[in-house]
């Protein structure tokens, strides 16, 4: 049992393009792959060293691609956005597999562009789709000479591989501990209890050492609603963000501060900028409905899943500009660390005016730069940001506000290091890093809040 490869799924400007711009990302060219005609999809790949590579996937118009479970998650992930599908275990036998999972494997082939064919069996896709921090399991069947991962750069191999999940659920599924198709590949665990899902944090160049924190992914500029204001970090680095998210405000600070001006018991509630869900859960358990709004369409996917047993809440691909939700609908509005920066966002401000009913109450949550360790590093990072004049911004609007001393608090100094690198350029990271020790952080936050 082994790793064996990566899928990610093609996003909506199409296989070639998803693949030239993670290629030029990676500094590497995916090659054409063919078409898989049993499950209606066809793929780009990237060899990688240690007998591993990775697949860009897309559908084609094809019935099989309704019909396949391959096909049916490749279609509902590129749906969403496109992005990383799922990770895929080889196995010499799947007797025992078929076995403990009641049902047979099914055959799988490529049409590869030279006329060759590459033949295997799988097993596992469904559930892949129902839990992604699963694998499927694969058995090859052509010889290993025709194997996607030949021909791969001896210097340029998979180092580090992030699961969103539960380690004992997936060593439960594996039928053995989750290190053994793992031992060549360093895996990190996120999220435990929150979105599950898999993604690679890093490629290496052996025999090239680096700087970089291997939890920081290059920036693109991903799909998009026209109109959203690209954020640094979550947009880039979700599963890094997510730390940051289990990190910050650990004593509900920021709760307590807003449930202080008005609760959300049977509220209808809205979250703008909701990104990957992850305070949505804990607005569902009291309010009566929940929506959330975000931008990123692949985001916007993860808090579907999140969610998808809150039979209350429903996430739109949307900007704050431009609500989808009826006038005068809402009771409770949040937006933490989304959109409303000050100047320049007024023409959220305008929709808030048009979206909230009588009596309800609006929050905007945002850094308060004139206190706390990390208002010193906010200031340092981004100087052009005034806030006395951010506070005359929101007074002169009659907007309150609460001062809160919320903190950061991590498990690990990697995971701190790693949160400070995504929020910062590299040099203030350095100095950020340099100068503080441990893993709190004082960390105070404005509360902004006003009643409509």
């Amino acid at each position: 049992m082994r790793l064996d490869h990566l899928s990610f799924a093609a996003g909506p400007d199409g296989l070639a393009s998803t693949a030239e711009r993670l290629g030029s990302l990676l500094g590497k060219q995916f090659s054409d792959g063919g078409v898989h005609p049993r499950f209606g999809t066809r793929n780009m790949i990237l060899p990688l060293d240690g007998g591993n590579y990775l697949e860009i996937v897309e559908c084609l118009d094809h019935p099989a691609s309704d019909k396949a479970p391959f096909g049916q998650a490749v279609r509902a992930r590129s749906a969403a956005g496109g992005g990383w599908l799922g990770w895929v275990v080889a196995v010499d036998d799947l007797a025992e597999l078929e076995v403990r999972l009641g049902r047979e494997s099914v055959k799988g082939n490529r049409h590869l562009p030279n006329g060759e064919e590459l033949l295997w069996r799988q097993i596992g896709v469904n559930s892949l789709m129902d839990d992604p921090q699963l694998p499927f399991f694969i058995k090859w069947e052509s010889p290993a000479e025709m194997h996607p991962s030949n021909g791969a750069d001896s210097d340029f191999s998979l180092a580090t591989l992030e699961i969103a999940g539960d380690p004992q659920r997936v060593s439960e599924w594996l039928g053995e501990t989750v290190e053994a198709p793992l031992e060549d590949v360093k895996v990190e665990w996120v999220a435990p209890n929150g979105t599950p899902g898999s993604w690679p944090r890093s490629s290496r160049r052996r025999r090239v050492s680096s700087g970089s924190d291997p939890r920081v992914t290059p920036r693109t500029d991903p799909p998009r609603r026209a109109g959203a204001t690209p954020s640094p970090n979550i947009w880039h680095n979700p599963a890094t963000y997510e730390i940051e998210n289990r990190a910050a405000d650990p004593h509900g600070r920021i709760e307590g501060a807003m449930a202080s001006v008005a609760a959300w018991d049977g509220a209808r509630f809205l979250d703008i900028g909701c990104g990957n869900g992850f305070h949505l859960p804990r607005w569902a358990a009291t309010a009566a409905t929940v929506v959330g709004v975000e931008p990123h369409p692949d985001l916007a996917a993860l808090a579907r899943r999140r969610t998808r047993r809150s039979h209350n809440v429903t996430v739109e691909v949307a900007t704050a500009q431009s609500l989808p939700v009826a006038d005068a609908s809402i009771d409770v509005a949040h937006a933490r660390w989304a959109y409303f920066f000050g100047p320049g966002c007024e023409p959220g401000l305008a929709e808030l005016d048009r979206v909230m009913a009588r009596g309800g109450t609006a929050f905007v949550i945002d850094n308060d730069g004139s206190r706390s360790t990390f208002g010193a590093w906010f200031r340092r990072g981004y100087p052009t940001i005034d806030p006395d004049a951010i506070e005359r911004f929101w007074s002169l609007r009659g907007w309150s506000r609460i001062g809160v001393d919320m903190g950061w608090s991590f498990e690990t100094r990697a995971d701190l290091e790693a949160v400070v690198r995504i929020e910062f350029a590299p040099a203030v990271a350095d100095e950020i890093l340099a100068s503080h020790t441990g893993t709190d952080v004082d960390y105070a936050v404005n509360v902004w809040w006003r009643a409509f």
